[in-house]
């Protein structure tokens, strides 16, 4: 009854914060323009995902009390992450400095682990954490690359932090911890959110919302990882990492800049054939049900957990793929 308490409460506080924030930043500075990235044709409020991260910073220590030290230096990452995408949203932030403080916010959130948590026991210490660095930065700039149409970044966000609570509380008997808190709030925040951005959005989250949700999200499964569950984690944001990382590899081999602005993912390529943005995400929504129900068996049946999520992503981006076929032909 308390997690339904929380989640309705984040849902709600969100969802007023983001209206708010859709009358404030309407007009001027604050919209964001059509280009060569985007899908939308007019000019959106982009910012709603100040509503989202207050709504974090006011419910966890709620619910939680003071977090421990630790965690504040998750929070201080969460708070650098921000303040520079949110700098980067009215002005031109240099893209080595926007990694640099993605490099800093992983680093400061590594530092809290225990020497003896280890999830490949037989690699090389910084080996292993350096390899665990760089997922997470790759998380965070993918959740960011993927937040390219109406709902899609909140969908896949709550859907997530969904997988986590039910993993924890049905596979590790950790229902009521830190983790599972903050993934409450963070499933209702983004629904909350979600009324307001559902196509046609009346307002976008921006850099400000999907680079620390990405880095949340990598706090929430690197956890999940930690506590014996690591197929799970690898079960979970799966939709995301498949779209990103092959549409990476084609821009890649077909010679093409892979820091330039692009249309070129397949979710993006699908409504460009003519799929309908809502219809999209329902799908990535409905794939994420099934990859869920899969993360509860991870810890019994990993192999074959593992097999049968990426058969779902590979069924995923077909789908995709085969929507996008009229533009294709263009």
């Amino acid at each position: 009854m308390t997690s339904i308490i929380l989640l309705i409460t984040a849902f709600v506080l969100s969802w007023a914060l983001t209206g708010l924030l859709v009358r404030a930043l309407a007009g001027g500075a604050h919209q964001a323009l059509p280009n060569e990235r985007s899908m939308h044709e007019r000019p959106v409020p982009v910012g709603g995902g100040f509503a989202i991260l207050l709504t974090l910073f006011v419910l966890v220590p709620l619910w939680q009390g003071l977090p421990p030290e630790n965690v504040r230096l998750l929070l201080v990452g969460l708070v650098l992450l921000a303040a520079v995408s949110a700098i980067d949203q009215y002005t031109v932030v240099w893209p080595l400095t926007r990694l640099a403080a993605q490099l800093v916010a992983v680093a400061l959130a590594l530092t809290t682990l225990p020497d003896n948590m280890r999830l490949i026991a037989d690699l090389p210490f910084w080996v292993e954490r350096g390899g665990i660095a760089l997922a997470w930065l790759w998380l965070i700039n993918l959740t960011n690359f993927m937040d390219g149409i109406d709902g899609i970044a909140a969908a896949e966000a709550a859907a997530v932090a969904a997988g986590v609570v039910v993993v924890l509380s049905m596979r590790l008997a950790r229902g009521q911890s830190l983790e599972a808190t903050v993934a409450i709030v963070l499933a209702g925040a983004c629904l909350g959110y979600l009324v307001w951005n559902w196509s046609p959005a009346r307002i976008f989250m921006g850099d400000v919302g999907s680079i620390p949700i990405g880095f949340l999200m990598g706090w929430l499964l690197l956890d999940l990882a930690a506590a014996g569950a690591w197929t799970a984690a690898l079960v979970l944001p799966l939709l995301f990492v498949a779209d990103a990382t092959v549409t990476l590899m084609r821009r890649i081999l077909n010679g093409e800049k892979p820091w330039r602005a692009h249309r070129k993912h397949f979710y993006q390529r699908a409504v460009q054939g003519g799929a309908r943005v809502p219809d999209v995400v329902g799908l990535l929504t409905a794939c994420n049900v099934v990859l869920i129900l899969l993360a509860t068996q991870s810890t019994k049946r990993p192999v074959a957990v593992l097999a049968a999520s990426i058969g779902i992503a590979i069924l995923f981006l077909a789908v995709l793929a085969h929507k996008a076929a009229p533009f294709e032909k263009r």
